[in-house]
């Protein structure tokens, strides 16, 4: 039985039937999928192992398969040898292949085809079916910059130049503002126009609700993020040890993260005489109620591919000083809602929560500005709204 697109004219025309290639459960596909599943058939396909897992299920379909996971060190080299070359020794992703996929393809027949694993077999799979089958091939990607390590640059180059898969992609999303300079700088300029920002939405249900937001005598900071060097909690811990030693008595922040970092982050507070003002706090089932009671997020990270704690604390009515190279500035009107800084320079970053100390009336500017900001562009319906704008201007256009 087919479904119906309630919102045109033409009410007895089917919906489109899209596929989206999500590979696992992260809260940034299934949020948009329950709006966007309202406006088209929707399938998300990931790896069978999040079956059960418990994340939002309405309106639309959900397709578990089996992958076939291999990591880069099986054809390159040991990691012994790679992290020779490699200038941060960081875990190389695996190599992503779906079984079945095909067969499930055959049996939907979509209309429109995303993939939001560009680098990986599994779009390729896809890439192949799209042109067998003249139908459009939609990549995301949350790429804003070359891998630090050597394997990875060429490989990505590789991809990038021979145009494999984007060279037949009618659209390439990227999530952040960095990611569509960094696209725009590395593909073919033919394949320039088809590139358009989509930056990842919120779920305003959850994060937008300010009937307990308080005061306090105290200048709140929190700070969300594993624990990791590419994170750089120390960047916040040093920019609080400097204004310490300014005199600053009323600062207090709150980091929530775990991971393999947490005893040197410990050892640091020590370290700088912070335990009076840095407070680690347990995991939660949501952030929200830490957000409306917080000033400013922080997020000092390196690289960081988006950062969605940045829109979900903003939508909380919480201002954000965030780094440069971390793809939530896409988020910050810097000057106007929060900050952005150089990665690494927590003297710029010290100087960017002083002018929040000085300023009052202008921190509670800020933060008002950030909440209307992020309710007006980045909800999770706007978003998906936004999204199948673009996939109906695909499909017109194959």
């Amino acid at each position: 039985m087919l479904k119906y697109q309630t919102n045109m004219n033409d009410k007895t025309k089917p919906k489109l039937k899209v596929l989206w290639l999500v590979y696992g459960e992260h809260p940034i596909h299934t949020g948009i999928s329950v709006e966007l599943g309202k406006k088209c058939d929707l399938n998300l396909v990931m790896r069978k192992r999040h079956e059960k897992d418990k994340f939002p299920r309405n309106n639309y379909n959900q397709i578990y398969l089996e992958v076939i996971e291999k990591s880069w060190n099986l054809l390159f080299f040991p990691n012994v040898i790679r992290n020779l070359f490699a200038k941060t020794k960081t875990s190389l992703p695996p190599i992503i292949y779906f079984k079945g996929l095909t067969k499930e393809l055959n049996k939907i027949k979509p209309d429109v085809i995303i993939s939001n694993i560009c680098y990986m077999p599994a779009s390729w799979q896809a890439a192949k079916y799209c042109k067998k089958r003249k139908i459009p091939f939609i990549i995301q990607t949350e790429t804003q910059r070359m891998p630090p390590y050597i394997i990875g640059k060429i490989f990505a180059k590789i991809i990038l130049k021979t145009g494999y898969v984007f060279n037949r992609a009618n659209l390439i999303l990227p999530w952040t503002k960095d990611g569509v300079n960094f696209m725009k700088q590395n593909l073919e300029p033919k394949n320039i126009p088809k590139i358009k920002l989509l930056t990842p939405g919120i779920n305003e249900r959850e994060y937008h609700n300010t009937t307990h937001k308080t005061k306090s005598k105290y200048f709140r900071i929190i700070m969300v993020a594993r624990m990791i060097p590419y994170k750089k909690y120390s960047d916040l811990l040093l920019a609080i040890s400097i204004l310490k030693k300014k005199g600053y008595k009323n600062i207090r922040a709150k980091l929530r993260g775990d991971g393999p970092f947490k005893p040197e982050i410990e050892k640091q507070i020590i370290a700088l005489g912070l335990q009076k003002e840095i407070e680690l706090i347990p995991r939660q089932e949501s952030m929200a109620p830490q957000y409306l009671n917080a000033d400013v997020l922080i997020l000092p990270s390196f690289n960081e591919a988006v950062g969605m704690v940045v829109p979900e604390a903003m939508a909380c009515g919480t201002t954000a000083i965030v780094s440069d190279t971390a793809g939530a500035n896409t988020y910050i009107e810097n000057g106007k809602n929060g900050f952005i800084f150089k990665t690494g320079d927590y003297n710029e970053l010290a100087n960017k929560i002083e002018f929040f100390l000085k300023n009052n009336k202008r921190l509670e500017q800020f933060k008002k500005n950030a909440e209307k900001h992020i309710m007006n562009n980045y909800t999770n319906k706007k978003i998906a709204e936004k999204f199948y704008t673009l996939i109906k201007e695909a499909h017109s256009q194959k």
